[in-house]
């Protein structure tokens, strides 16, 4: 489960869990695993950087064939080099390595939707990116539109284009988020959580979630998904 999305893992999976997701996998599933862990600076920021700092791209590929070995083939490179270094330093070897399977794993195909206009592209990424500052101040279309120097009606085709849903529903699954996160991993009461996010009345928040998870914030504690996405 990643941000409390489940995925089926079985042979030939790979997943990507980006910083800041909340992840966890079943102990009873008896999986056998290889793991490749890096800080999001430790790629070569010309080659791979997009891909690292991308939290929207995809989490989940069910590979065969040949990129099944070409993949098994990079990960073992990698964990060569890193035996390596446990006697001397292999650095940038294991930062080129590291750059080539991120590179290969782009080459794979994505969601079966169609690829966005560029511009609605460009736009989407831009509005993502300043979400992920804004989405606890506000959640205006507008705002966010005038922001962008757009309007809410390019916006809105933009997010539908590249995301499949309006502008709306992306800052408010933004937030719903955010808030599945903290009622996961910390103590805060659902008022305060809130008010973290912008909410000066505990009632409207809990309308909020209630609409965007169909479960109210306490039910969602108290259920199996914090189980399933807590930390190990």
């Amino acid at each position: 489960m990643i941000d409390f999305a489940g995925h089926e893992c079985r042979p030939g999976t790979l997943l990507w869990i980006r910083p800041g997701q909340v992840h966890r996998y079943a102990p009873e599933a008896g999986m056998q695993a290889r793991l490749v862990l890096f800080t999001p600076d430790f790629p070569s920021p010309s080659a791979a950087r997009g891909l690292v700092d991308d939290p929207h791209g995809p989490a989940h590929w069910q590979v065969s064939g040949p990129d099944r070995a070409e993949l098994a083939l990079h990960t073992d490179l990698i964990a060569a080099a890193h035996a390596v270094h446990e006697r001397q330093s292999a650095t940038e070897l294991l930062r080129h390595l590291l750059t080539a399977l991120l590179l290969r794993i782009a080459l794979l195909p994505g969601p079966e939707r169609g690829p966005a206009p560029a511009g609605a592209a460009e736009l989407l990424a831009r509005f993502r990116a300043a979400l992920e500052e804004t989405y606890a101040d506000h959640r205006s279309v507008a705002a966010h539109a005038a922001a962008l120097n757009t309007t809410p009606k390019t916006l809105t085709r933009a997010c539908r284009q590249g995301a499949g849903m309006s502008a709306k529903a992306v800052i408010d699954a933004r937030v719903a988020l955010e808030a599945k996160r903290l009622l996961v991993h910390t103590d805060l009461s659902a008022a305060a959580i809130g008010r973290r996010l912008g909410f000066t009345e505990a009632a409207n928040f809990g309308k909020f979630f209630t609409r965007a998870t169909g479960q109210s914030p306490g039910d969602f504690r108290r259920g199996p998904s914090v189980t399933a996405a807590g930390p190990e």
